[in-house]
């Protein structure tokens, strides 16, 4: 693996970007509690996001209390759609969720990785998990001539381990979109192996992964991508820091 390089620049530009999606998920919040408005003919007003419409017969519309409720046509006077904004609300139903990963790091020493990660969402939006990731790394063979034959193996790999904190935003009734960020450690471990033995090494680093996980509901199973980035702290971070993608699959439990 490349040196461990990290400078102060780069964590003072993950803590502004930390901040904004805090701010994001604090206004996107606010607005989604008076997303449509719904008039019935007895004079009551419905405030919520609208889930399904179908003319002439029924609107069905979740309120700001995370209620669904439906509303035959001849009941309503007015309805006014502001489209589909972006809810800042645990899905319905069991909050807790599990899923399996598998992925790819663009650096060296990351390439092929598999996971795991589980949470729940603690509040109306706020998520709360750990995670763990293996990555398989690279490893090459070199034949070495001249005072000192024979062939050497080179692996290089890396594991990391951490907490999640995130804000779950349902577009749809089953699209959710998750800005999150992981705090953990991380480790990078080498090994040279050939005709005299083997040795090895590792070190460990403090590191900050923020991320983006796009989430579909098909009933309990959950299917999503996922991108981060994870910044990997301490002198010569910068050059092990890597964009990562996975696909996911869970489970609500």
């Amino acid at each position: 693996m490349r040196p461990l390089i990290f400078g102060t620049a780069i964590q003072i530009r993950f803590i502004w970007a930390a901040l904004a999606l805090l701010s994001i998920a604090g206004i996107a919040q606010g607005k989604s509690e008076d997303s449509d408005v719904l008039i019935l003919k007895d004079g009551r007003v419905i405030t919520g996001t609208i889930i399904d419409q179908i003319p002439g017969q029924m609107v069905r519309i979740r309120n700001n209390e995370g209620e669904i409720e439906e509303y035959p046509a001849d009941q309503i006077k007015e309805v006014t759609r502001l489209g589909p904004a972006l809810e800042w609300k645990g899905s319905k139903g069991p909050r807790g969720q599990m899923a399996v990963m598998l992925g790819y790091g663009v650096e060296d020493g990351y390439d092929l990785g598999i996971g795991a990660r589980i949470g729940a969402t603690v509040s109306n939006y706020l998520y709360l998990g750990g995670v763990f990731v293996y990555h398989f790394g690279t490893s090459q063979t070199i034949d070495l001539g001249g005072s000192t034959p024979g062939t050497f193996k080179v692996e290089v790999n890396s594991l990391y381990a951490g907490v999640e904190l995130g804000f779950d935003g349902n577009i749809s009734e089953r699209f959710v979109v998750r800005l999150y960020s992981q705090f953990g450690y991380f480790s990078a471990m080498a090994s040279l192996s050939g005709p005299g033995g083997s040795v090895s090494d590792s070190e460990g680093r403090f590191y900050i992964g923020p991320g983006l996980l796009f989430q579909i509901d098909v009933g309990k199973v959950l299917i999503g991508a996922d991108l981060r980035y994870l910044i990997i702290t301490g002198d010569g971070g910068s050059e092990a820091s890597s964009f990562g993608i996975f696909g996911t699959l869970g489970f609500r439990l």
